[in-house]
């Protein structure tokens, strides 16, 4: 059958679309990244029944799909952003909505890998673009999105007014992706109770919704939140759920971050008196708090954060708990000068543990001088 030049471009975006779908209906349905990504490759080869501009915009949607694997599903941002970088070279001229999903996904890659400005400029460009596309639902995902990025960069009144914003054009969104962002929003500001409650609803919504990761991160957050709120015991039954339900997606970053969160939520009830260790405990809670610092290194950071050198601040607290301030002085040698790049949280528990362990040596000097840091 001969077909005009029309007819073999919609053809072959048939073909790759259908691929596409299939792709993504079985990941989600088996979690196999690796036949999802061979399925991908059969998208591309519809590519190949064209030359030119046409051929290159559907390998590039394709790339994005990879991209949205690797990153929602492999945890790998830096490859991702690769891809999505393909994606936008040749897809100026594209259609709006696979321009949205482009710089909506570049955006969350980019946070990531801790460039929450340069996540903040993509997501206002996925803004322009889903508006430009006609698509309420894609406009409201990418100001729900610019939101978390504002609050990361502490303005937290326009993170909640962008997320407000965001619901009025998705009212009927029940996934739990809305409640989860202003819960993250609240426990940044220190509203823990209003933040607990909100994942408390979100978590089974975002499991019946089948959002794997952000299920996951719910739980992780809300871990947090009971930290926070002193319920130990339910901080560390969450955490341990949240790093098998990270460890199930192959989200190595966050698994080891919900480690640190179990180590942390078995040391507050040590110092604050609360329980008193059983024999081994300490010094068993740091040496595993080490490994996982060895895991973390190999994982790589996410969202600023460096998943191994939260594990050695925690270790370093254990060896302090076990009064083995040789190691725990070792330990903290071993995280960068000042953690500049960290998060103010993970700089402000530097500091402490710095602090501390002059106090625990009788160094009074040293033991002040951080505080002048804060």
């Amino acid at each position: 059958m001969d077909l005009t030049m029309a007819d073999r471009v919609a053809w072959a975006w048939l073909i790759a679309r259908s691929w596409m779908g299939l792709a993504q209906a079985d990941l989600a349905c088996t979690g196999d990244l690796p036949g999802a990504l061979e399925l991908l490759d059969r998208a591309r080869g519809a590519a190949r029944l064209l030359e030119g501009l046409e051929r290159r915009r559907i390998e590039a949607v394709t790339d994005g799909q990879q991209g949205l694997f690797l990153l929602r599903v492999a945890g790998k941002p830096a490859e991702a952003v690769r891809l999505f970088d393909r994606v936008l070279a040749v897809s100026d001229s594209g259609a709006p909505r696979d321009l949205a999903m482009a710089y909506l996904n570049r955006a969350i890659a980019l946070s990531d890998l801790g460039d929450v400005e340069g996540a903040l400029a993509d997501n206002f460009e996925a803004v322009r673009h889903a508006e430009a596309a006609g698509s309420p639902t894609l406009v409201a995902f990418a100001r729900h999105n610019s939101g978390y990025y504002l609050s990361m960069l502490g303005d937290a009144p326009a993170a909640l007014a962008e997320m407000a914003a965001a619901r009025e054009l998705a009212p009927d969104q029940d996934d739990g992706i809305s409640m989860l962002g202003q819960a993250e929003v609240l426990y940044g500001v220190g509203l823990l109770e209003e933040a607990e409650a909100l994942l408390d609803e979100a978590i089974p919504q975002l499991l019946a919704a089948g959002r794997r990761t952000d299920h996951a991160i719910a739980e992780y957050v809300r871990a947090r939140c009971l930290l926070a709120l002193l319920r130990f015991e339910e901080a560390s039954t969450l955490a341990g759920r949240a790093r098998a339900h990270f460890t199930a997606v192959g989200y190595e970053q966050w698994a080891v971050l919900s480690r640190v969160l179990e180590f942390e939520a078995a040391l507050a009830p040590l110092r604050r008196g609360v329980r008193t260790p059983t024999g081994g405990e300490v010094r068993r809670r740091a040496r595993q708090a080490l490994t996982a610092a060895q895991d973390g290194d190999a994982a790589g950071p996410v969202l600023g954060q460096h998943p191994g050198h939260a594990a050695r601040l925690v270790a370093a607290q254990w060896f302090l708990l076990a009064n083995d301030l040789d190691t725990a002085r070792v330990t903290l040698r071993g995280l960068p000068r000042g953690l500049t790049s960290a998060p103010l949280t993970m700089r402000i528990q530097h500091y402490t543990v710095q602090a501390e362990l002059a106090f625990a040596a009788d160094d009074r000097t040293r033991g002040f001088a951080p505080c002048g840091r804060v």
